[in-house]
């Protein structure tokens, strides 16, 4: 498309802290302080995102379609995640990452 300066193998990490409101006991979808699988899609998403804002035409930006995750280590409250997301794809007006989460430390 036109405008669009997307490559591919671009990449954006972003830290997170795990607050009371990213965890599943907050969430209702669990009982554990740990972050919750909702929270831990929201921050590859948002990760993605600003990976390529600046690459898009002025007014767009991303939107997820389809996730495909596995959660495989607790997170616990207060505790850090970094979110890495790497542009794997280019398809037209689609694009897609590949995402990974990893405890600091």
């Amino acid at each position: 498309m036109e405008g669009i300066n997307l490559r591919l193998g671009k990449e954006r990490s972003l830290t997170f802290k795990i607050e009371e409101e990213h965890v599943a006991k907050h969430l209702g979808n669990g009982k554990l302080g740990v972050l919750s699988t909702p929270s831990m899609i929201a921050f590859m998403e948002f990760t993605a995102m600003l990976c390529v804002q600046d690459d898009l035409l002025k007014g767009y930006t991303t939107v997820g379609t389809k996730v495909c995750v596995e959660h495989v280590s607790p997170v616990p409250l207060g505790e850090e995640v970094v979110v890495r997301a790497r542009l794997k794809e280019i398809r037209g007006k689609e694009i897609n990452f590949r995402c990974g989460n990893f405890m600091e430390g």
